[in-house]
């Protein structure tokens, strides 16, 4: 009997990590009777496999995908959609067999579309005896201010107006956040694929470190011989405080016939990626003040003690509230309401606005 592990997300647990993790190490899972199932082309530079929430669920975030593969009506979207099924059950007929490992973190996003996760559960049980759903679950705060950085480098150079003031907006309204009350955004994955087969786990600061992240996805495999696995780095680490200042800067000069993704320069946004982080002399991550902790760790706490008391038994909460308050009354993880406020000031040198606008003319007169 074949089962079908399906790691979806959350993002900013380290999925970009544990996807390169699983990928590096596709030939030793195959000979544990593992099937880490990746790309569906080999010339496709991620590892997460997007195409399969595509089937059955749409939004923004798939509009690279149909930009990549030239999708512009919906005659294009079907036969896209039929290949990625064709790839998919070829594959499944070479290892009808083995156990399967699919990730993406782009089906937690389906999470309060019912019909959507029901049209995932009755494709993969055409092929799979059982199926369990492996997610990390992140603290709020932290999972947002993480999301945040990630949302800068989304937009940077696509959105011309870009604020950090409306990150103070958000902090102050994690009512917003509909998707991190995680008894809720959890519902339909257990209706649907039971909850006994929901397998969650906590996401910390402590699995960043010695591979504990990889180590913990092999243990819900029950392999447990980490000796024999390659371990790498870990992958897209949340930009420091001044690189977002930077970014931010940089997009506020941007004039709008400048075409970052048609542009006569190779790799332009690698470049200027690269260029803003050499001038990034710190690593000062945003902080939050003691009160937003505050206001994040009671706004999910009757959500966090739900889900607590149905996953984590000899927890009774999801995240520990003395952690919480360890983290209000450090001074290294949350500030003071006057040094919060102060991280919302313009604090880039003239100098740096001035390397930064010589950059940005250079690149203008290349387009030209």
């Amino acid at each position: 009997m074949s089962t079908l592990f399906l790691h979806v997300g959350t993002s900013k647990t380290g999925t970009t990590s544990l996807q390169r993790f699983l990928y590096d190490n596709k030939e030793l899972l195959l000979t544990k009777n593992f099937l880490f199932y990746s790309r569906i082309e080999e010339k496709d530079n991620y590892l997460n496999s997007i195409h399969l929430p595509y089937l059955f669920y749409f939004d923004e975030s798939f509009r690279w995908l149909e930009h990549k593969n030239n999708i512009i009506n919906e005659v294009d979207r079907q036969t896209f959609k039929e290949n990625i099924i064709f790839k998919f059950t070829k594959e499944f007929k070479k290892y009808p067999n083995h156990n399967w490992i699919i990730s993406s973190e782009h089906i937690f996003n389906m999470c309060f579309d019912k019909d959507s996760i029901e049209a995932l559960q009755n494709f993969f049980l055409k092929y799979f005896d059982n199926i369990k759903i492996v997610i990390y679950l992140r603290d709020q705060l932290s999972y947002f201010l993480s999301s945040y950085s990630t949302q800068v480098d989304e937009k940077f150079l696509r959105q011309r107006k870009l604020s950090l003031k409306n990150l103070d907006i958000s902090l102050q309204n994690p009512s917003t956040s509909k998707d991190l009350y995680y008894d809720k955004s959890l519902k339909n994955f257990i209706k649907y694929f039971g909850q006994d087969n929901i397998l969650p786990i906590i996401y910390s600061s402590s699995l960043q470190k010695d591979n504990m992240l990889n180590k913990s996805f092999l243990s819900t495999l029950n392999i447990n011989d980490f000796d024999k696995f390659h371990f790498s780095t870990n992958l897209n680490t949340r930009s420091s405080l001044k690189l977002i200042k930077l970014k931010l800067y940089f997009n506020s000069l941007i004039e709008s016939d400048i075409n970052f993704y048609n542009h006569k320069i190779p790799n332009i946004r690698h470049k200027i990626n690269t260029f803003l982080s050499s001038l990034d002399n710190t690593n000062q991550k945003f902080l939050p003040s003691r009160s937003i902790y505050k206001i994040w760790s009671d706004e999910f706490f009757n959500s966090n003690k739900e889900l607590g008391l149905n996953f984590f038994s000899k927890k009774r909460h999801l995240f520990s509230q003395n952690r919480i308050q360890s983290f209000i009354k450090n001074k290294k993880k949350s500030l003071n309401q006057y040094d919060y406020i102060e991280q919302f000031q313009d604090s880039l040198s003239d100098n740096e606005k001035n390397i930064i606008s010589l950059y940005l003319e250079a690149i203008q007169k290349l387009n030209n």
